[in-house]
């Protein structure tokens, strides 16, 4: 694109047609392998505790027809990560399929002490199911970008549309769960939209009740004493979902708020919030 000026990583071997600019802390793709690097090459940032507040650009749609990705990561918990900023360009990401979210649990236990952005982009027929990796144990907590979130994020500009969902609970177009013993979190929408997606929650596991099937994230939680606050900005709209099984959390809201009582072992109080 013009004005970006940049070479390939110094690894090529590990991240093939992946860009920087070292001046401007910009990392960028233009194909759908370069774009596998990226989602690669964040990860190692992140596990490696070396989030350093880049920027990670697309410069074209993505189509991820035949391309595999990883198990969702998990930050290894340093207070050292800075977050980063993923801008889609505007660019349409198309025929994603993951288990255990694009991202993963990458944002879970400390991942950075600045708020991580994803923004400006068009999720369309991406399919997210749930795993035995990281953050997904017994299949709760599936989101298409992100499984659990216990750091800051926002999200802003984005659609995900003709997409599915499915897990046990904690289900979500952008993230299944969000809410740390450690850290009070933020998470906001600003200008996002959920449209003719399905959102599948599938059972029961280890007397966890399916919660949270809900559009834009499956649950919010307040865990041992530290806050969870989502906020929405600007226009957010949710339609023509369709849920499965969701017999704790029916409608279209945003997300829902539960409690987790350690003797029965079951989320409880479950609360729908921001319906449409």
């Amino acid at each position: 694109e013009v004005g970006f000026v940049s070479t390939p990583v110094a690894d090529t071997a590990n991240y093939p047609e992946l860009f920087v600019n070292e001046a401007e802390k910009e990392v960028a793709a233009a194909t759908p392998v370069g774009f596998q690097s990226m989602v690669k090459f964040i990860g190692a940032k992140v596990q490696g505790n070396s989030a350093d507040n880049t920027t990670y650009r697309l410069f074209s749609d993505i189509d991820c027809t035949g391309l595999t990705f990883e198990k969702g990561f998990l930050s290894s918990g340093s207070e050292n990560n800075e977050g980063f900023v993923f801008d889609g360009g505007g660019h349409v990401i198309s025929n994603l399929t993951t288990e255990g979210g694009l991202f993963g649990g990458a944002l879970a236990g400390k991942a950075s002490t600045k708020p991580v952005v994803f923004k400006n982009m068009i999720l369309d027929n991406a399919e997210s199911t749930a795993s035995s990796s990281f953050n997904t144990t017994d299949g709760h907590n599936v989101g298409i970008l992100c499984n659990l979130v216990s750091t800051s994020v926002t999200f802003e500009n984005i659609t995900v549309k003709n997409s599915e969902i499915t897990g046990a609970c904690g289900v979500g177009a952008f993230i299944g769960r969000t809410g740390d013993l450690e850290n009070n979190v933020e998470v906001v929408f600003n200008n996002c939209t959920v449209e003719y997606c399905t959102i599948t929650t599938n059972g029961m596991f280890y007397n966890v009740d399916p919660l949270g099937a809900t559009s834009f994230m499956g649950c919010a939680v307040a865990m041992g004493g530290y806050t969870t606050s989502v906020s929405l900005v600007g226009n957010n709209v949710s339609k023509g979902i369709i849920f499965n099984y969701s017999f704790k959390t029916q409608g279209v809201g945003i997300y829902s708020t539960a409690t987790y009582n350690k003797t029965t072992n079951r989320w409880e109080d479950v609360t729908v919030i921001k319906e449409f």
